[in-house]
């Protein structure tokens, strides 16, 4: 009979309810999410034959599914050998045929063989609960044997468990006696080459490490660290080529990253606040009059300054969109807060301050 057109199949010591989604082995619930269920059901619905790729990812995922498909297939395939207790190596039950799909290779229990499985499990008397004069016979012998084995067993883990403590609390005190410090090694690499005529200004690192954003006088660039490929955002349009450009933060996402530009007016340097897509969709507003410093671990709130370029300043909080701005620290004519950073629970800021001589 085939496979699906049961409600129940069975394996080895394996009961699968299709219509449920539970899976029992010798009587005793074993969990499984519904996704990799999805995909077991459908092994068992052809054993012993090819179930490939596509017709999984048609069957379950869908064919206009947006999500990475082969990250969730083979995280759905290790679910179910971990609820199986299967191997990779030497599977007992689901095979795997590289590039191509997956075979369920274990002999289907029979109807009668299923029935009577179900039965031993509901009829199966529970040890614990039964005095002893209604325990059978043959209970009464076999239960100080598997007591007798527990406690052996018990004995060499606690033995094996007091071993390995002392190994470790022995290693820790040479460790300390001695002052140990296992050596690392430091790598120096220079990732750019500007000169002194056109330095530098302002770097910042990707969350992975794998990027580096750097302004210098040309414009901002995003540079690959391990292979040194190198592209340069252009600026906005209504920022002009005399006035500076460089990045102060990442969103968490890394498919944007935030920029300040600052021109010179007669009332000094007025700073303005972007958002730039790494993708190349261009530059929007954030925020004017205000440098945008850090943004929140979960991406959600932005960190600035208002006022001047180095002197009075206030720091304040916006959402990610320049949304709902509001002070939180008041500064003066003589404080400025060049650094402002997001604790890593996002639930605080700190900051650097700098006060001129002989301001208040």
């Amino acid at each position: 009979m085939a496979a699906r057109k049961q409600e129940k199949v069975g394996f080895g010591a394996f009961e699968v309810d299709l219509g449920t989604g539970e899976i029992q082995r010798h009587g005793r619930k074993v969990t499984l999410q519904d996704q990799p269920f999805a995909v077991l059901a459908l092994l068992l619905e052809r054993p012993g034959e090819l179930v490939t790729r596509e017709e999984l990812k048609a069957r379950i995922w869908g064919t206009e599914t947006y999500v990475d498909f082969d990250q969730g297939l083979n995280k759905a395939i290790k679910n179910i050998r971990a609820a199986l207790g299967d191997s990779v190596r030497q599977p007992k039950y689901v095979e795997t045929l590289p590039k191509r799909g997956y075979r369920f290779i274990a002999p289907l229990n029979s109807s009668d063989q299923l029935g009577s499985e179900s039965n031993q499990a509901a009829q199966r008397p529970q040890v614990g609960n039964l005095s002893r004069s209604g325990q059978p016979e043959h209970l009464n012998a076999e239960v100080p044997m598997r007591t007798s084995v527990r406690r052996r067993a018990w004995n060499v883990r606690a033995a094996q468990i007091a071993g390995a403590l002392a190994l470790v609390l022995t290693l820790a005190f040479f460790l300390a006696r001695h002052n140990f410090k296992p050596e690392r090694k430091l790598r120096l690499r220079e990732l750019t080459t500007n000169s002194a005529e056109n330095f530098v200004g302002s770097s910042v690192v990707s969350p992975d490490g794998q990027y580096l954003l750097y302004g210098d006088k040309i414009g901002i660039h995003l540079r690959v660290v391990t292979t040194g490929e190198t592209h340069t955002f252009e600026k906005p349009k209504a920022v002009s080529g005399e006035d500076f450009w460089y990045p102060t933060a990442w969103y968490p996402d890394q498919t944007h990253f935030i920029a300040v530009s600052a021109t010179l007016t007669a009332q000094g340097l007025i700073p303005t606040s972007w958002i730039v897509s790494v993708l190349g969709d261009g530059a929007i507003k954030l925020r004017e009059r205000a440098i945008a410093r850090s943004i929140s671990p979960d991406g959600s709130l932005v960190a600035f300054t208002t006022g001047g370029i180095d002197s009075n300043q206030d720091i304040g909080t916006m959402g990610a969109r320049g949304e709902d701005a509001r002070i939180v620290t008041r500064g003066d004519d003589a404080t400025a807060f060049p650094e402002v950073q997001w604790s890593p629970d996002g639930r605080r800021l700190f900051d650097l301050r700098t006060r001129w001589l002989g301001g208040p």
